[in-house]
Order: structure tokens, then C-alpha cells, then sequence
């Protein structure tokens, strides 16, 4: 049995799951299968469970199960060469860790991207974690 879904339903999942899920919850699928949120996309939403990534329609999306819980101040413990994650909302990036400075009067993580090394100034806000935090989930 084939379902319509308007763009307008489509699009209120879409802004629910924006407004409800962050990278690190725990969430719900359609049919009862959970795992963590890792990003959302235009379509599809990513999701990661038992340790394999798996793209979803957006209408697939039931429920945030459990928020993951976070240390505000977490950006703050990196040391030099750690792997962590930034999260914007819909995009995520994996940078090492450089230095923390000062910009225009507020702090900023240094980091440098893996695969073009090329170093970029990050807002703390955008941190979403490192690596191994991610490896325990």
C-alpha cells in the first residue's frame, strides 16, 4: 500500500524533528526500532544502530526517547590532537582539536579538518562532542 504525504506533512515532521532531536538522543522510528540521532537532512535523517548508520524518510521519525545528556563546558577539557564533533542542526563535521583563543572578545576552538587540513575557527556552541563519546553510545 503506497502513502501520500503532502509537503506540508512532510514539513512538519521535518520542523518537529528539527526543533525535537539533537546529534547524541535517543530516537524512536517508525515500527519501534531506536537508536541515536546523528543528523537531519533535507529528505532523510540519519540514525545509528547497532553500530551501522541508516538513512530514514523524515515521515519515519515517532519520538525523541531519551535526551542525551551534556556537559556544557565540555569544549573547554580538549587537549591538543582529540577528534570531536560539530553539529549546526543539519550538518555535522569532525575536526582535531588545535587551541582555544580569543576572537573579538569571546573564545573559540581552533581545530583542524582531518581531510583537507585546514584549520578553521569554531564557535563552542556548535561542539556537539568527542569521538570516544560517540564510540560509547
Amino acid at each position: 500500500m503506497l502513502l501520500s504525504v503532502t509537503l506540508e506533512q512532510e514539513l512538519a515532521v521535518w520542523s518537529r524533528i528539527r526543533t525535537e532531536a539533537h546529534m547524541g538522543d535517543t530516537i524512536e522510528v517508525q515500527g519501534g526500532k531506536q537508536g541515536k540521532f546523528i543528523r537531519l537532512k533535507e529528505k532523510k535523517f540519519t540514525v545509528i544502530m547497532d553500530d551501522t548508520a541508516y538513512d530514514y524518510p523524515v515521515m519515519a521519525f515517532a519520538r525523541v526517547v531519551e535526551k542525551a545528556k551534556r556537559d556544557q563546558d565540555a569544549w573547554k577539557k580538549l587537549a591538543t590532537g582529540d577528534l570531536f564533533v560539530i553539529f549546526d542542526g543539519q550538518r555535522s563535521g569532525i575536526y582535531e582539536f588545535r587551541e582555544l583563543r580569543q576572537s573579538r572578545g569571546r573564545a573559540v576552538i581552533i581545530g583542524i579538518d582531518p581531510v583537507s587540513r585546514t584549520r578553521t575557527s569554531i564557535a563552542p556552541e556548535l561542539f556537539a562532542g568527542k569521538i570516544e563519546e560517540f564510540r560509547k553510545s
